[in-house]
């Protein structure tokens, strides 16, 4: 008899999910186990907190979907809080888990966890499956060792590559293990100790399910939304419009938004590809529709630099192991979070994130490039204040893009500088987007200076 565990984290899906299929063919009983790692709850010297309320309130929704979806299969969804390696190593002798499966991480520290995990259960078989990415390390046409140094040479040795088409929805799974009275207790008393800080009691859940809480992001979490916008994206002509329109800054239809579900796995890449095909059949190929490719080729791009660089992805002199010319000045970075800075769109951009969870690909860049080169703040505040922030944050996207502007990533450029007041001038000139965002008397001209302190950030008389 065989028990076996699925570590659920950035896969909250059904379809298209190679982990868990083969978890249900291997294995007699299956326990299913998301872990709120609490360590990215607490403060850090970039952060004082950590997910924000829209990040928390988007997961909470996805796990919830998936609690009713593997509920419908006989199955139970348990939700914890605390160190994922502890949590399941505790679980794993509980319940006598010969099999760990879980989706193929990106991030270092995820990876640093299931070696923990293995050191200290070293019978333990772990059987991380790709479910995340277009394809497989075995697909790619050359070793991690040998990593493209750049996404250009990256994008044009995958791109003859076929995508397999997506796995069949997982319908049938092993049901749970079963606890004597003693182990039971004993699970009651753990569960009761580690228990999900986003979860609550609702109405015919049991008590270690996610609370379904009221929505105030731009969007639902969960899979059965995901899959929702998937195909209400392609019953329109907007992927005929993609390239065009994609540096728009505000409206909803003008980029895809399937970042936000990506982020928390509640769809698959090669699901969206698939269907993207199969418009394309029915609409037409064109470059806005190969660009929506291409940018799921940079998804992937910054998936296998994360498992490449690993805790390079964080220092403060990057991959490139270039040390930038910007410091900590408290108050400019208050200002930056806070929309308070000399530069109207980027006071803009900040309150739409801060507001929603969210900003656009070409707002990023700017506000990336704002306290970078004009601010002169050390870059990884911005990249941990968007972690914290951005519902569809992603590890290797966000770290590796915020790399890329501070000149220490994979550009072969020294640095990627964005002229504030040209890309106010391109991509809201009449300042539409920023009447969202701010009070009238700041649309054009921002009465916000850096001028109250000096360079250590003393107050200046």
């Amino acid at each position: 008899m065989r028990i076996g565990l699925f570590w659920f984290d950035r896969d909250l899906r059904l379809h298209d999910h190679p982990a868990l299929s083969k978890a249900a063919r291997e294995v007699d009983y299956l326990l299913c186990v998301y872990v709120d790692d609490t360590r990215l709850s607490e403060p850090s010297r970039f952060v004082d907190t950590g997910s924000s309320n829209h990040r928390k309130q988007f997961l909470n929704e996805g796990l919830n979907d998936l609690y009713e979806s593997l509920a419908q299969l006989g199955q139970r969804l348990h939700t914890f809080s605390g160190r994922p390696e502890k949590i399941i190593e505790a679980l794993v002798n509980l319940y006598g888990v010969s099999d760990v499966y879980r989706s193929q991480p990106s991030g270092h520290y995820e990876i640093r966890y299931a070696e923990e995990l293995l050191n200290n259960c070293p019978t333990l078989r772990i059987n991380e499956v790709a479910s995340s990415t277009l394809l497989n390390s075995a697909d790619l046409p050359f070793s991690l060792d040998c990593f493209p140094e750049t996404f250009s040479k990256f994008r044009r040795a995958v791109e003859p590559l076929k995508i397999n088409p997506p796995e069949a929805t997982v319908k049938r799974l092993p049901p749970p293990p079963v606890l004597s009275a003693d182990d039971e207790a004993s699970m009651a008393v753990f569960k009761l100790a580690n228990s999900m800080a986003l979860a609550s009691p609702k109405s015919g859940i049991p008590n270690d399910a996610p609370d379904s809480t009221p929505n105030t992001t731009i969007a639902t979490g969960g899979e059965k939304a995901g899959l929702s916008h998937l195909r209400e994206y392609f019953k329109t002509s907007y992927a005929s419009l993609y390239k065009e329109q994609r540096n728009d800054l505000s409206a909803w239809s003008h980029s895809t938004k399937f970042s936000l579900w990506l982020a928390q796995g509640s769809i698959s890449v090669r699901e969206i590809v698939d269907q993207l095909h199969n418009y394309e059949r029915r609409e037409g190929a064109n470059e806005s529709t190969y660009w929506i490719v291409f940018e799921l080729l940079w998804r992937e791009f910054f998936f296998w630099h994360a498992r490449v660089y690993g805790a390079r992805l964080f220092a403060f002199k990057g991959v490139k192991n270039k040390r930038p010319l910007t410091s900590a000045y408290a108050e400019r970075i208050m200002r930056w979070t806070k929309g308070t800075t000399p530069f109207p769109l980027v006071n803009a951009l900040m309150n739409e994130l801060a507001t929603t969870g969210y900003m656009s690909n070409r707002g990023r860049q700017i506000a990336a490039s704002c306290l970078i080169h004009e601010l002169s703040v050390d870059w990884r505040f911005g990249a941990a204040y968007f972690e914290q922030q951005l519902i569809d944050y992603d590890v290797g996207s966000n770290w590796g893009n915020w790399q890329y502007i501070a000149g220490v990533g994979t550009d072969t450029r020294d640095v990627r500088r964005f002229n504030i007041e040209k890309q106010t001038q391109t991509y809201d000139p009449d300042g539409t987007y920023r009447r969202r965002w701010l009070p009238e008397r700041e649309v054009f001209s921002s009465p916000h200076t850096l001028h109250s302190v000096d360079a250590a950030d003393w107050p200046i008389a």
